[in-house]
């Protein structure tokens, strides 16, 4: 490999490395953010799209309906997703470390599983967003002049009434936030990974 060739190539790694950064850390937050203070109780009950937020008089506590998925799904793309930047990681600090430009076919595997996580965040970022919005119009619409954060910080009850599950709103702001950067860190990602497939000049095989 020539010496223009390495300098190129220790630049390109460069920039992965801190798109792996930004990635690793934001998927931490968005995943773990989600699992901690997006969903509580022995049921997991999900924090996200509640309906019926109203007071119950026959255990003195208000109450809600939680029907949706989008908590476990939201937790297992992430972890899916950490997966997956673990092997690309892997894979193009072990060619870096060779001083070797990956065969065509690995480029195009790379590339393919970035953009593929890059639009299921391009998905799920709107929707925890979305499903947030549900969840603190209904806190604040019909909690007795309570914040959507205080209503998160006075805390929830589950199955009954002796154990009180308290969470935090800003967390699960941060968490909500962390899925577009995850989207925008994949993205970097693809492009970089199918903008080398483009330019490579190792062969498929």
């Amino acid at each position: 490999m020539s010496s223009v060739a390495a300098l190129l190539l220790e630049k390109q790694t460069a920039v992965f490395v801190a798109l792996y950064v930004v990635n690793f850390i934001s998927n931490a937050i968005f995943t773990f953010g989600v699992a901690t203070d997006g969903q509580y109780g022995p049921g997991e009950v999900c924090l996200l799209f509640i309906e019926a937020y109203r007071f119950n008089q026959s255990n003195n506590s208000y109450v809600f309906s939680a029907y949706s998925a989008a908590c476990s799904v939201a937790i297992s793309l992430g972890s899916f997703s950490f997966a997956a930047l673990l092997a690309v990681a892997a894979g193009r600090l072990y060619f870096a470390y060779k001083q070797n430009e990956p065969a065509k076919r690995v480029i195009f595997v790379f590339a393919a599983v970035a953009t593929a996580f890059a639009v299921f965040f391009l998905v799920m970022a709107p929707v925890t967003n979305a499903g947030l919005g549900v969840t603190c119009t209904q806190f604040e619409k019909n909690g007795n002049g309570r914040t959507c954060g205080g209503v998160f910080n006075d805390g929830f009850y589950a199955n009954d009434t002796s154990i009180m599950y308290k969470k935090s709103l800003t967390t699960l702001r941060a968490a909500v936030t962390s899925g577009w950067i995850t989207f925008i860190s994949w993205a970097g990602i693809a492009g970089m990974e199918w903008y080398s497939y483009k330019t490579t000049t190792v062969k498929w095989w």
